[in-house]
């Protein structure tokens, strides 16, 4: 997929195993923010639905791909906002089977990947607090809901109400990717 980094070749060296990716120009969401502060909600909107792309792209594959690591640091913007999702480490040792290891940065892990039994929607969990993130330059509280509007964050309510449903701790009661895509288009609709 285009907006996935490219996976080069494989080997092992000294009992293990190592992936070489395709080097891409640019810089983290994260670096970004640093750099910038946080960004506007129309911003955050347009990076969303790239977001909603390749989430769509990796769930959709047969067994669906668990990147469970959707966080600022592994998301870069190439050259005109085109958004990359680069590090398939912790991916990778889900599918080799290391179901119970935890993998992930933890403000950014729902409370069934901390229990090694991640699914399609910790990612959602993830990509609510990468958000969070992204408009507020602030790290997410580890294992809480985000709730920006009722911060005093200045967001639609919309957006806001499906961050907070994007990041409730039961994973069957977060809305599906096609509930998360068309919430943001409506949103995006909306600001511009």
């Amino acid at each position: 997929h285009s907006r996935i980094c490219h996976l080069l070749d494989t080997f092992v060296e000294r009992d293990r195993q190592y992936l070489v990716l395709e080097k891409i120009p640019g810089k983290t969401l994260r670096q970004i923010v640093s750099e910038s502060g946080p960004l506007s909600e129309k911003a955050v909107l347009a990076l969303s639905l790239q977001m909603v792309e390749i989430l769509d792209y990796l769930h959709g594959q047969s067994p669906p791909m668990v990147h469970r690591d959707f966080t600022p640091d592994n998301l870069i913007v190439r050259d005109g906002n085109y958004l990359i999702l680069i590090d398939f480490n912790a991916a990778t040792e889900f599918m080799s089977g290391a179901t119970g290891t935890i993998i992930g940065k933890h403000h950014y892990m729902p409370p069934e990947q901390i229990k090694g039994k991640a699914q399609p929607s910790s990612d959602y969990y993830s990509m609510a607090g990468t958000l969070s993130f992204l408009l507020t330059g602030k790290e997410p509280r580890p294992l809480a809901q985000v709730e920006l509007k009722a911060a005093g964050v200045q967001i639609s309510s919309k957006f806001s109400d499906l961050l907070t449903a994007m990041t409730k701790m039961d994973m069957v009661s977060r809305p599906d990717l096609a509930q998360i895509a068309a919430t943001l288009q409506d949103c995006a609709s909306v600001r511009t």
